[in-house]
């Protein structure tokens, strides 16, 4: 559904710049009302007052008793569970590329504005570019992807950590050479076929989320999810004002190849990235 929805929202939008740039948001605005409503009338989404009190009257002891209560010895050893887990050098790695990930996305956004400026496109032409590339990663999510998991499966035994560490390494070269070519792309024709070679990493995030969570205790899962979430949010915060301060810079460097230089860093940081993983000692492969 939601690919679905990445196919056929820029499609509308471009539709609807060409009228007025103000009609997409405004029916984006009327969506979001709308399903707000609808929401509120889920039953799950209502708390019935009468099973309320019901279950409140269910409860043993006074309203206190069900309280937690914290001390500093608590809290300590909550810390020091959460300093052991995160001991694995391994398991830091795949949190500082959190940030990467997150300048992923926010040149993601950006490419409407880099390809207006550059190719002199509409932005409503423009806008269609995020149709194509949502295409090419549906085609990813459900045909290649899975086939290669497949192929990887049958022709080498791998345990879960190594078959992820493979996708990883992979999914940061495709990217390398992806940004290095929508970054130097002379014409619009070759910044697409950057943007189709960006696509075959789609299957980055959900090999960091599943790396992450072999590397600990299924235990501990949920305590390594949260910092990684807390990690993502913050790396939002830095990702595109960064990316927006280099696009600004190759602006000052007046434009052509210059506006390309967000696309240029990333994959000199997706190469540093590459080189790490490459470096970095997981299981050894098992020998059937």
């Amino acid at each position: 559904m939601g690919h679905f929805a990445k196919v056929i929202g820029p499609v509308i939008a471009a539709t609807l710049m060409r009228y007025n740039p103000w009609l997409a948001i405004y029916l984006g605005l009327g969506f979001l009302f709308g399903t707000s409503i609808l929401m509120t009338t889920f039953p799950e989404t209502l708390a019935s007052r009468v099973g309320f009190e019901a279950d409140r009257d269910e409860q043993a002891g006074p309203p206190t008793s069900n309280i937690p209560k914290f001390s500093w010895k608590d809290t300590r050893q909550s810390l020091k569970e959460v300093m052991k887990i995160w001991s694995d050098y391994r398991l830091i790695f795949v949190a500082l590329t959190y940030p990467f990930q997150m300048v992923c996305y926010a040149l993601g956004d950006l490419v409407q504005r880099y390809v207006s400026d550059r190719y002199h496109w509409s932005l409503a032409d423009a806008t269609l570019l995020y149709s194509v590339q949502a295409i090419a990663s549906a085609a990813m999510l459900f045909s290649l992807l899975p086939i290669v998991s497949a192929q990887i499966d049958r022709r080498f035994s791998l345990s879960v950590i190594q078959k992820n560490v493979v996708l990883l390494r992979v999914s940061l070269l495709v990217l390398v050479i992806a940004y290095a070519v929508i970054g130097l792309a002379p014409t619009a024709a070759i910044l697409i076929i950057g943007l189709l070679i960006e696509t075959l990493a789609t299957g980055l995030p959900a090999a960091m989320r599943a790396l992450a969570s072999a590397l600990v205790e299924s235990a501990d899962t949920g305590r390594v999810f949260a910092v990684l979430a807390v990690v993502e949010t913050l790396s939002a915060m830095i990702a595109f004002p960064l990316s927006a301060a280099l696009f600004n810079l190759g602006l000052a460097k007046g434009g052509g190849i210059w506006l390309g230089l967000p696309y240029d860093m990333i994959s000199i940081g997706a190469a540093i990235s590459c080189l790490i993983m490459c470096l970095l000692r997981f299981e050894r492969r098992i020998r059937v």
